[in-house]
């Protein structure tokens, strides 16, 4: 069962609380607000799914239960990383690396398996954007189809598959 609650405080700050499918979110936040800094908070924080949020885009990452000043450090580190440097650009750029990836998780089952197990360090030899990644790992076919036309059953496969399993 999927449970959400969110909390819109403006225009530039969005609090949500027991969301389950924190990747979809940070993708679907990124999309909509590139420049926004994303600190994400966990209950069930491991090292390898810290690791997978900031390269998909989070700007800190933390663990409850958390002090208030560890709060308030990774917002202002969150604040500082995003006055530091422009956002991710969020349109398709790699369209033959994204093809490559989907050809070849339409038949390698190996390859499935490190995605599903490995998340963005499964794309490290695909020249692929973070959101481009984002969108891979989350079986966000829509964005893919929007910016690539429509894709053929055998690309579609491994999104589908990607959907239809709830690891994040």
């Amino acid at each position: 069962m999927e449970k959400k609650k969110a909390l819109v405080i403006d225009d530039e700050q969005v609090v949500l609380d027991s969301v389950s499918g924190g990747m979809r979110v940070l993708r679907d936040i990124k999309r909509a607000k590139p420049s926004l800094p994303v600190v994400m908070i966990t209950g069930y924080a491991s090292v390898r799914s810290s690791v997978q949020a900031m390269k998909l885009g989070a700007a800190d990452y933390i663990e409850k239960p958390f002090t208030p000043d560890q709060l308030i450090r990774a917002v202002a580190s969150a604040l500082d990383i995003a006055a530091a440097k422009p956002p991710e650009e969020q349109d398709l750029i790699h369209k033959e690396e994204m093809i490559k990836v989907l050809e070849r998780a339409a038949s390698d089952s190996e390859f499935i398996a490190k995605l599903l197990y490995e998340g963005a360090d499964a794309l490290e030899e695909y020249d692929l954007t973070g959101p481009e990644k984002l969108a891979l790992l989350t079986g966000d076919i829509e964005w893919i189809e929007k910016h690539m036309g429509p894709l053929k059953t055998n690309q579609k496969l491994w999104l589908e598959q990607r959907l239809s399993a709830e690891i994040w």
